[in-house]
């Protein structure tokens, strides 16, 4: 959560980083859930200075492989 704040004090205004905060906070698609039928990897994106940029792509190599 730090580096999530951090990154948008560093990115974006302050209204924004509150309207951007309300959109992801009210995004919800676990009803959907149920009709994915494939192999399925989700992931956020993050920074290279974030703590789990490794394990971002070794989880995200591993899944490919």
């Amino acid at each position: 959560m730090d580096a999530l704040a951090e990154l948008q004090r560093l990115t974006t205004s302050s209204e924004n980083a509150v309207i951007i905060r309300r959109a992801v906070d009210s995004f919800d698609v676990s009803h959907l859930l149920s009709q994915v039928s494939t192999k399925t990897l989700v992931m956020h994106a993050i920074v290279p200075q974030e703590p789990a940029w490794e394990r971002f792509f070794r989880e995200l190599k591993r899944f490919t492989c």
